[in-house]
């Protein structure tokens, strides 16, 4: 889980959504991301994974 590894080990909070957000609202946001980035080849060719940390970044930035 992103709290538990970010906080054990000291390391800056990429993601910073709600209490209330949900699974369904981060399928959303990844959605949404991939349909807004689908022409770009190099962000489509990362690992699926990486897109979901990235879309969740853009929906729940952090504050800096």
């Amino acid at each position: 889980d992103h709290d538990e590894v970010s906080s054990r080990k000291k390391l800056k909070r990429l993601v910073c959504y709600p209490k209330t957000a949900t699974v369904e609202d981060g399928k959303q946001a990844f959605v949404a991301w991939a349909s807004a980035h689908a022409g770009d080849k190099k962000l489509m060719s990362d690992l699926p994974v990486v897109g979901l940390v990235r879309s969740l970044a853009a929906k729940y930035p952090c504050a800096k």
